[in-house]
């Protein structure tokens, strides 16, 4: 949208924490009343508790969405189109700039060349969150009485194409190589 620029005031990682510790966390930074973006592992169901992040989240009484399914490269380059509408608080936000600026093509020593996915390294959880970010904002927000519930959503049967893409972009997300996966073709 012209004229639509975004404020980045800080962040919070740590692997694997709980979704309770993070509502604690934008609780504390008093972060409430928007949507809580998350990706695609926000529909996987914890062993511990026998429910999904999204739930946990929903019980804690936020609003969770999953970031829209999207091929890497697709989401990298709406990063870069992002970045220009974005203010960074550089104080609060100096371990996510240095990932943004690590964050790079792996090189293949063998074929001597740039490999088509970023390299999995510390910059790539914190680079993937802006990918998110640049993801989400697009999405249209809708009404109160418009929104889908997320766990019918969530529910909903899903097509074997469906659950293949899902599967190749957790893949990918992982540092996969995309070459690796072709289409589901069932015809």
């Amino acid at each position: 949208m012209p004229g639509e620029r975004f404020e980045v005031g800080g962040g919070h990682s740590a692997a694997k924490e709980s979704p309770s510790l993070y509502v604690e966390w934008l609780e504390q930074k008093k972060y409430r009343g928007g949507i809580d973006w998350w990706p695609h592992d926000g529909r996987i169901q914890e062993f511990s508790t026998g429910r999904t992040r999204l739930e946990v989240m929903l019980s804690l009484r936020r609003q969770p969405r999953i970031v829209p399914g999207h091929k890497l490269m697709d989401g990298v380059n709406a990063a870069r189109q992002t970045i220009p509408l974005t203010y960074f608080d550089a104080t609060r936000c100096a371990k996510g700039l240095e990932a943004l600026r690590e964050y790079k093509a792996e090189w293949d020593d063998d074929l001597r060349t740039f490999k088509k996915t970023p390299k999995h390294d510390w910059s790539s959880h914190a680079a993937d969150a802006y990918r998110y970010l640049a993801m989400a904002w697009k999405e249209p927000m809708q009404a109160e009485a418009e929104k889908p519930d997320p766990i019918k959503e969530m529910l909903k049967p899903k097509t074997l194409d469906q659950v293949w893409e899902e599967y190749t972009q957790e893949r990918i997300d992982a540092g996969a190589d995309p070459e690796e996966f072709g289409s589901l073709d069932l015809n």
